[in-house]
């Protein structure tokens, strides 16, 4: 069977044969245009009811599923294995209630009626069989002036489903685009609105601007969500860093903490760890900050404040578990590495590897992205420290290239020096204290378990 893109052309067909309509719509049609390369994933409409719908794709041997049915949408996966999927809507337009993103679905006759309905122009146009493209709402003409706009009013378009609101953050950063006269005004009018939204989808949305390849499309992004008033309703907990205001420039810092923060995240890593981390990474300067006799502000321990704000953060807004944790993990260590310099022993060196275990990389990345949005002498300096540090790293090979202490040391101690349910917590207590003589250069890391086993059973 013919990947995604390969299916096209025998899905036209078919569709035409049962006297149906069908046409590649929405971001496919959006990207295809810009020539961004096919993802695998087609999205089409019709006229056909769900039902016909998948009664001809299953004419053609694809595994049908109906997650979506209730809203006319037939998903169909290519082949078995396959990342390619796609997806049929029948033509409807959508009525929302009140308190509600959820629309009341009506099936239609008509393409132009469907489209109209749609977030963006640039989202709200379709392409025939023979590439024709029907466009309603001039979105060509909006992808190459660079505008977000909506079809229909924007502030109608934004109170119906508020994730949109998110989505325009998104679709701007991505492709650089402006926000259309009134659309960041409707926004700041149905701002609030957000609350109505799950946070798994706020999740998602944020996500994908945080997972930018471009980072200076997810800077420009942060940007518009504090412009746009939706800040204090998506990630509330740094709206006191937004309002920090300025500071005296001392030779370190040049910006406020908010600009500093959307710097940072523009240099980060795409890695989404990494990136949620710059950008929590000073969520703790602003109930830490205390102004010293020389007039500048200290934060003493807004490492560990912001470290229990992101794992806080990370609860509410539903990270998996390893996120939350690796993100919480690099706010609080944020600092070690940027505060490295060359009076350092092996064994502090040993000691920031140690301590940073398999986050050591996203650590360092993070520190350089810290670094990169100082002022520029401080960042200059900063930055060939940061690249000694990792010199001193790569000699110490032992400690970067295979974990310290087996996975199976736990269990080995469990059975056999611990067996004992009494002598449970003296395991953890036994592992800190390698992981502590690991640091310190005392005794050699990657060993086989049962050196370590045996390396206690000495010391009993």
């Amino acid at each position: 069977m013919a990947g995604a893109a390969g299916m096209e052309s025998i899905l036209f067909e078919a569709f035409a044969g049962a006297g149906h309509e069908l046409y590649l719509v929405g971001g496919c049609v959006r990207d295809r245009l810009l020539g961004i390369p096919e993802r695998g994933d087609l999205d089409f409409a019709t006229d056909a009811g769900p039902d016909r719908t998948a009664g001809i794709l299953e004419s053609l041997g694809l595994s049908v599923y109906g997650v979506g049915a209730e809203f006319g949408t037939v998903s169909a996966s290519v082949s078995a294995g396959s990342a390619g999927r796609i997806e049929i809507t029948t033509y409807r337009s959508e009525v929302y209630r009140k308190g509600t993103r959820k629309p009341k679905v009506r099936f239609g006759p008509k393409l132009e009626d469907d489209l109209v309905r749609r977030d963006f122009t640039i989202n709200a146009m379709a392409m025939g069989p023979c590439g024709t493209l029907v466009d309603p709402c001039g979105g060509e003409a909006d992808l190459r002036a660079g505008v977000l706009r909506t079809p229909l009013d924007p502030a109608v378009t934004m109170r119906e489903d508020p994730l949109r609101m998110l989505r325009a953050m998104r679709f701007a950063g991505r492709f650089g685009f402006r926000l259309a006269d009134g659309l960041a005004d409707a926004i700041r009018s149905s701002a609030a609105d957000m609350s109505i939204v799950s946070v798994e989808r706020q999740l998602m949305e944020l996500d994908g601007l945080l997972g930018l390849a471009d980072g200076r499309g997810t800077a420009m992004g942060l940007r518009l969500l504090d412009e746009c008033g939706l800040l204090e309703h998506v990630l509330p907990e740094l709206v006191p860093l937004r309002n920090l205001g300025g500071r005296p420039p001392d030779g370190w810092h040049h910006l406020t903490a908010w600009d500093h923060t959307i710097l940072a995240v523009r240099w980060a890593s795409p890695r989404l760890l990494v990136r949620w981390a710059a950008l929590l990474h000073d969520s703790g300067k602003p109930s830490t900050a205390a102004t010293g006799g020389d007039g500048f502000d200290r934060y003493i321990g807004h490492e560990s404040e912001g470290a229990r704000m992101a794992s806080a953060i990370g609860t509410r807004l539903r990270f998996p578990r390893k996120r939350r944790d690796g993100v919480a993990k690099l706010v609080r260590m944020h600092m070690r590495p940027m505060l490295f310099d060359d009076s350092w022993t092996d064994s502090a060196v040993r000691r920031l590897v140690v301590d940073a275990g398999d986050l050591l990389t996203d650590l360092m990345s993070l520190a350089r992205a810290d670094a990169m949005a100082l002022a520029p002498r401080a960042s200059e300096e900063r930055a060939a420290l940061l690249e000694r540090l990792e010199g001193r790293i790569s000699l110490l090979s032992e400690m970067t290239s295979r974990r310290p202490l087996p996975r199976d040391l736990g269990d080995l101690l469990r059975t056999g020096l611990y067996a004992d349910p009494s002598d449970a917590p003296r395991i953890g207590e036994a592992l800190r204290e390698l992981l502590d003589l690991i640091a310190d250069g005392k005794i050699p890391a990657g060993r086989d378990a049962r050196f370590y086993v045996e390396f206690l059973r000495k010391r009993l």
